[in-house]
């Protein structure tokens, strides 16, 4: 039989990538979601609630695709199934949100850095071999929250608002690229013990990187620049009114500031080659083409 991988968050947005990647690469996936998707090597639980699912024997390596600090109340079922090799996906935030002014960001930053402590220790136990990424801007095939909502505001509105002058920097990376990373640490034994930070293979301004979508869409850029502090508090509004979960004041501060990550750690120890910002919009755009 095939090598077992167990893969979490198998319905994100790396996961349905990630399966069909190591289902293509001869591994034997076991896909771990919430709702059942018909799949016959599907294990239908909740990672909140590590009883709702049992492992259908031995597993010798999970990818965990899914919240890090889901991690914590399911590593001791893995390891008891005989768990080896560990990859986990966090997020470069942990190091992004760390001084944000919002305490929300901020406690997010905690709960990352918290949930890959324990990772390292648990692992480090028990003689798991556990390799921890943090992506920073995800995007791809129209899944992600970030580039697609971008997309989403530009094809219902006609333009986009940036804070300030947009000079932040980003680097966007792309769900394959990920994927190919998974892969390429699977039996590294290199990487065994590390983290790595994946950032994409281009660097851009935010707003560049609008400019680039609007590009994509074939839609003629029309960006409206507006002051720090008002955008703030536009912010500030549509979090009172629940507009969104996620929006917070302090999203229009980062947009200023430089969200950069050196990724040539993972150039090395593994041939981490990340492609360029968008170069197919029709694949990663919702409404282009």
């Amino acid at each position: 039989m095939n090598e077992s991988v167990l893969v979490t968050g198998a319905n994100g947005v790396i996961g349905p990538f990630l399966t069909a990647a190591l289902a293509r690469n001869d591994y034997h996936v076991m896909a771990l979601t919430r709702t059942d998707r018909h799949g016959s090597s599907e294990i239908q639980g909740d990672l909140e609630q590590p009883e709702s699912y049992s492992l259908p024997g031995e597993v010798r390596a999970v990818v965990h695709a899914a919240p890090i600090w889901l991690l914590k109340a399911n590593l001791a079922q893995w390891h008891a199934a005989g768990l080896a090799r560990l990859i986990v996906f966090s997020s470069s935030s942990s190091a992004t949100k760390t001084h944000s002014p919002s305490g929300r960001e901020r406690g997010l930053a905690e709960k990352l850095l918290a949930s890959e402590r324990h990772c390292r220790t648990f692992c480090d136990r028990h003689d798991i071999a556990c390799t921890i990424f943090s992506p920073t801007l995800i995007y791809g095939y129209g899944r992600d929250r970030n580039i697609s909502r971008i997309a989403g505001w530009i094809r219902k509105y006609g333009f986009f608002p940036i804070a300030g002058k947009g000079r932040g920097k980003r680097q966007p990376v792309h769900t394959d690229d990920l994927v190919a990373a998974c892969l390429a640490v699977m039996h590294a034994k290199s990487t065994h013990g590390k983290s790595y930070f994946l950032s994409g293979g281009e660097t851009l301004s935010y707003r560049e990187m609008v400019e680039r979508i609007f590009v994509g869409l074939g839609v003629r850029p029309h960006i409206i620049r507006v002051p720090v502090a008002m955008y703030r508090i536009v912010l500030q509004f549509a979090n009172r009114l629940h507009f969104s979960r996620e929006v917070d004041p302090a999203m229009a501060d980062r947009m200023e500031q430089d969200l950069c990550f050196d990724h040539s750690n993972a150039s090395t120890d593994f041939g981490y080659t990340p492609s360029r910002f968008l170069i197919d919009p029709v694949r990663d755009l919702p409404g282009a083409g």
